[in-house]
């Protein structure tokens, strides 16, 4: 849940001087448009061309009214998980949710990378185990 409520205070926060600037975020299976069994179905969303959602959940929606809030110049690491079992997702997030985290921040972000983990280390708690992730985030931090 630490990428969506990080997502809400940018966009209610990080146009405010007086706190301290985001500068690098990084999303671990995040959920940005649904979880799977929630607001989200297998399989059922998908990209517009544009990269906007298909369909919108009531937080991606408010995600979207109040963006320009996000603080511009923020160098960005998307980190997701996909099982290979044809769900499209880690379990819990689709590849599509998490993924759409691109448009909302297009525009405003100094730099954006995706890495989708395949496999068995890409279930949606075993992110957060995997030796690659970790030093993915590694990299990307220092």
């Amino acid at each position: 849940m630490g990428n969506l409520t990080t997502m809400f205070y940018q966009m209610k926060y990080g146009s405010n001087l007086k706190l301290p600037k985001l500068k690098k975020q990084v999303n671990l299976g995040g959920h940005f448009d649904g979880i799977v069994g929630m607001d989200d179905k297998i399989n059922r969303n998908y990209l517009l061309a544009s990269g906007r959602p298909k369909y919108l959940n009531a937080s991606y929606r408010y995600l979207l009214k109040y963006r320009q809030n996000y603080p511009s110049g923020v160098q960005v690491l998307n980190i997701f998980g996909n099982k290979g079992d044809g769900t499209n997702s880690d379990g819990d997030v689709s590849v599509v949710s998490a993924r759409s985290l691109r448009y909302l921040l297009r525009g405003k972000v100094s730099s954006y990378r995706e890495i989708e983990v395949k496999g068995a280390g890409g279930q949606h708690s075993q992110l957060h185990e995997n030796p690659k992730v970790d030093q993915a985030i590694g990299r990307f931090l220092w």
